[in-house]
């Protein structure tokens, strides 16, 4: 995404030629290695192999462990089945407002900010576009594997990386805009109001990092709340 955004119109042919080899040579190293994975006499010979360094529940858990796994499987070896069905309307009502919920800082963002040359390829239009495009090209992470708020996570933060690369480029400012520079004095005089706002907005809702039947949004510190009583 970054190498379309600040490419010349001129350099475009080259860059996505550059892209396709990425995407091709990704695929084939990917293949390579599902068809070579192991089994899990693998597994086991490897995390032996490591000794006082071998990780935390190596021999069913983790990246390891996944040598001898097959699609659509979960950990215990059974298959997933589009488990994202079985999950009732509250499972998903609350993991989209917390999807929805996290992303609105970038909505709010991208309304403020404008594109700042006019010889880019990339229109303002096309950010969207281009996070829409990034997220359909890793949907099948969500048909193959449970840990939809990690994938979620990775896409938030990437995001805000390419953000953060395009302003620094220059590529994009923030509008002269008279409401937003009324709440953006505001909040500078409230620095410490401001500054536990976010902290409060950041942590308020909990999420497993997976997307399961029963799994459900949770408010972070009622949440602390109980497992406190709990141990007392």
């Amino acid at each position: 995404m970054p190498l379309l955004f600040i490419a010349k119109k001129d350099d475009l042919k080259l860059v996505l030629s550059q892209i396709l080899v990425l995407i091709i040579f990704s695929t084939l190293v990917m293949i390579l290695l599902y068809i070579n994975k192991g089994t899990n006499e693998h597994v086991l010979n490897i995390c032996q192999s490591l000794g006082n360094y071998t990780p935390s529940k190596c021999e069913w858990w983790g990246p390891i462990a996944a040598l001898n796994k097959d699609l659509l499987e979960n950990l215990d070896n059974k298959p997933l089945n589009f488990f994202y069905l079985s999950a009732s309307y509250k499972t998903w009502l609350g993991f989209l407002f917390y999807i929805f919920f996290s992303f609105l800082p970038l909505i709010f963002f991208l309304k403020l900010v404008k594109i700042n040359k006019k010889d880019f390829i990339i229109k303002k239009l096309f950010i969207y576009l281009f996070c829409i495009l990034v997220f359909i090209v890793t949907l099948p992470l969500f048909h193959i594997a449970e840990d939809w708020s990690r994938w979620f996570s990775i896409h938030f933060h990437l995001s805000v990386y390419v953000l953060i690369f395009l302003y620094y480029m220059n590529f994009i400012t923030l509008k002269k805009d008279l409401l937003f520079n009324k709440i953006n004095s505001y909040l500078l005089k409230k620095k410490i109001a401001f500054i536990f706002f976010l902290l409060l907005y950041s942590t308020f809702f909990h999420h497993s990092h997976f997307f399961f039947k029963d799994v459900k949004l949770e408010i972070t510190y009622y949440k602390i709340y109980n497992k406190i009583v709990e141990k007392f």
